[in-house]
């Protein structure tokens, strides 16, 4: 039994018994919609200085009464628009992007944001099936439409769409902030054999569950080397947190 056995529970009862105000619930808030302030402005002040782009246009919905915390935006949104910066600048647009597979989505408030840049390709979540029912919820409240999810298991095959001759033909990407390095290992390997998208950014701090991440990522960057051409580095601005970018070679 690893931790999230308990916590789903708990989110799905916290979503179902306040329809109007379950992101202001003590686990959804703890595990999905974190309130640090101080935090959110270190994000808001890096993105107005680096990508004051990507501020523009953007307007918390008030759908489950999410917190505001700096300047008019969550702590989720600002931490969302700064990996939509890294994608940006590490990999490719993301509006360019073709196909992105999210694993474990959260609450679902990346389609939203996805949308403000222009997003329209294929996104999906990989998550608890419990948390599809409010995922969807969301995603159907707060945007119009133009980014059609779907869901999927880990048990699902998630690995991106190809062409007649079994190749991916288009700009992919999987990504995890936070969910991969919250798996047991078990788990974890479900995610890595659909792993044949064109780029990949894992989020991950340096342990969970008794899991030393710091020495399971570097395992992983290893097996994955021959394939890709990988980056990592710890974030300037979450201290708690590591990143790792790769791009399939030439």
């Amino acid at each position: 039994m690893t931790q999230w056995d308990n916590m789903k529970l708990k989110i799905l009862s916290e979503y179902r018994g306040n329809p109007d105000s379950w992101l202001q619930q003590p686990m959804i808030k703890r595990t999905m919609h974190p309130t640090h302030a101080s935090l959110a402005m270190k994000y808001f002040t890096y993105l107005r200085e680096n990508a004051p782009h990507l501020l523009e246009g953007i307007k918390e919905n008030p759908y489950a009464k999410p917190t505001i915390t700096t300047r008019g935006f969550s702590l989720t949104t600002l931490q969302y628009l700064y990996y939509i910066h890294l994608i940006d600048t590490k990999i490719c647009l993301t509006n360019e992007i073709k196909e992105i597979c999210e694993i474990g989505g959260g609450y679902a408030p990346f389609p939203k944001l996805l949308e403000n840049i222009g997003f329209d390709g294929k996104y999906s979540i990989v998550d608890f099936p419990e948390f599809h029912e409010f995922q969807s919820e969301y995603i159907k409240a707060t945007t119009v439409g133009h980014v059609i999810p779907s869901f999927h298991t880990l048990d699902d095959d998630f690995s991106p769409m190809t062409n007649v001759f079994g190749v991916t033909n288009h700009k992919s990407l999987m990504f995890a902030t936070f969910s991969l390095n919250e798996m047991p290992l078990l788990d974890r390997e479900k995610v890595i054999k659909n792993l044949k998208h064109e780029n990949f950014m894992f989020i991950f701090n340096r342990s969970f569950d008794g899991i030393d991440n710091l020495k399971w990522f570097y395992e992983l960057r290893l097996r994955l080397e021959d394939r890709y051409i990988i980056e990592s580095w710890k974030c300037p601005i979450h201290f708690s947190a590591n990143i790792m970018v790769g791009s399939l070679g030439v």
